[in-house]
């Protein structure tokens, strides 16, 4: 699930962006900057509904109070999808959190945590009526920045986190944690 309302802005990087990404960023990057809260506190609840008994309820609550800003964005979604064994169920819960300081400095806490569980139906000529695949990804990440008049100086921790387990013609479960430490400092030249 996309959360869309608690996307500021997507970058895509071509090549290679292990200098300002990490080792990982070696074919290029995607770096999706989710919101930070503001103005005043504000909520939104949608709900939306399709053909397949498709439903998909949306939440999110932004604001600011003094020099703390928060976002925080959640959406449940389910299909009964148009094949037998199609069926999805998913949900998808944001937060982020922002402190600022004087001089320019701010404190940064954003956590994701995505579940899911979908039908594998199999091709029309071998169609499955139990296969699935169960997605679990849990994210979250401290951070701290400073601006300056000759560049930006950041300091990040993240952890994260992804099990992906199932049937289709025969067990699975692949399982990933990826915990990283990163230090940047910018200057104008």
């Amino acid at each position: 699930i996309v959360l869309t309302d608690n996307i500021e802005r997507i970058e895509v990087v071509r090549g290679g962006g292990s200098a300002l990404y990490g080792s990982d960023a070696v074919g290029g990057v995607i770096n999706i900057i989710t919101k930070k809260g503001t103005g005043q506190t504000k909520t939104v609840i949608t709900s939306g509904f399709g053909n397949y008994n498709t439903k998909r309820y949306v939440f999110h609550n932004q604001g600011v109070d003094g020099t703390t800003r928060w976002f925080i964005a959640a959406a449940q979604e389910s299909t009964d999808g148009q094949r037998v064994n199609s069926a999805y169920k998913g949900q998808d819960i944001s937060l982020r959190l922002d402190k600022e300081f004087g001089n320019n400095e701010s404190l940064t806490f954003s956590y994701n945590v995505y579940d899911s569980h979908a039908g594998i139906p199999g091709s029309v000529l071998y169609p499955s009526s139990s296969d699935y695949g169960d997605i679990l990804r849990r994210t979250w990440g401290v951070s701290y920045s400073q601006q300056r008049d000759t560049g930006e100086r950041a300091i990040r921790f993240y952890e994260n986190s992804y099990i992906y387990a199932g049937e289709n013609w025969g067990s699975f479960r692949n399982q990933n944690t990826v915990r990283g430490l990163e230090y940047q400092d910018s200057a104008k030249v």
